[in-house]
C-alpha cells in the first residue's frame, strides 16, 4: 500500500521486549508460523522490526551451541518485498556470530527461494546436527514437508 510505502523509512530494528510477546505471537500466526512454542523468555534472542508503535517483523534464534536454529521470520503483509526481512536475516546473523554461532539452520515450508539468495543451503535433515534434529521445531512442530537448510556463519 502507498501508506506503507510512506512510513517504511520510519522503520527500526530493535531487541525484542516482553511487551512485544503478544504481537510478535500474533504475527507468527498470521503468517501461518509456529508459534506455540515460545515464551517471553525465548524473546532475548528474537529482534523486532518496528514502525512505531507496530512490530511489522519479526525473527528469532534459539541456541544450540555451536549452531543455531533460526525462526520465526514473518513480515507484516504490505511491508513483504522491500528488504525487510534481509534486514533482519542480517541482523539475526551478526548476533549469531557474537554468541560464536557457526552456523545457521531453518526449516521452511514457502522461504526456501528467500533464504537461497542469502546464501543458505538446502541439505537432507539428517545432515543437521542431532541437537538441531532434537529440538522441538524440528521433531514435532515443522511438517516432514519442511525444507532444511543451512548457513556457515563466518567472523566478520
Amino acid at each position: 500500500s502507498l501508506l506503507a510505502d510512506m512510513n517504511t523509512k520510519n522503520c527500526h530494528l530493535e531487541n525484542a521486549e516482553a511487551d512485544n510477546y503478544d504481537e510478535i505471537k500474533y504475527l507468527l500466526e498470521k503468517c501461518g508460523l509456529p508459534n506455540n512454542d515460545i515464551s517471553v523468555k525465548d524473546l532475548y534472542h528474537y529482534f523486532v522490526l518496528k514502525n512505531e508503535p507496530e512490530v511489522i517483523g519479526t525473527i528469532g534464534l534459539e541456541l544450540f551451541h555451536p549452531h543455531g536454529l533460526l525462526r520465526s521470520l514473518a513480515i507484516k503483509e504490505g511491508y513483504r518485498k522491500k528488504g525487510f526481512g534481509k534486514r533482519l536475516v542480517n541482523r539475526l546473523e551478526s548476533y549469531a556470530v557474537e554468541l560464536n554461532i557457526k552456523k545457521l539452520y531453518l526449516l521452511t515450508t514457502t522461504a526456501e527461494s528467500f533464504f537461497s539468495k542469502l546464501d543458505y543451503k538446502k541439505i537432507s535433515r539428517e545432515h543437521a546436527p542431532n541437537s538441531i534434529q532434537n529440538s522441538e521445531e524440528f521433531s514435532t512442530i515443522c511438517p516432514d514437508s519442511a525444507v532444511v537448510m543451512s548457513k556457515k556463519l563466518t567472523e566478520i
